[in-house]
């Protein structure tokens, strides 16, 4: 199975942070079958390496059943509800207007 990146984005926030995207596609396929979507800003979260929010299936952690996993403040959970990685992208995306809200300007 040839895998290649096909999105890989970055964009800052004025408060100091910054979104990033990425997805790879099965060359076959055409599926994406891998993902990462993170919001790292370390004025708000210091913990998980500065990552306030963040889904993935980059890899597998220990007791978790598949790759698929969520980060919120310093913490992660295995993410049952939503493996499809476009549905996971409109997740996030909802996540960060949401935190935009919240946090005003240091978002």
């Amino acid at each position: 199975m040839a895998v290649r990146k096909v999105t890989d984005e970055r964009s800052f926030t004025k408060g100091g942070g910054t979104v990033r995207t990425e997805l790879w596609q099965d060359d076959s396929s055409g599926h994406i079958v891998k993902y990462a979507f993170a919001y790292v800003n370390a004025v708000i979260c210091s913990a998980d390496n500065g990552r306030v929010i963040g889904f993935d299936n980059a890899h597998t952690y220990p007791d978790y059943r598949s790759p698929h996993h969520a980060h919120w403040m310093g913490t992660v959970r295995e993410n049952f509800g939503c493996a499809e990685p476009l549905l996971v992208l409109d997740r996030f995306e909802r996540a960060l207007k949401c935190l935009k809200q919240h946090f005003g300007r240091r978002y």
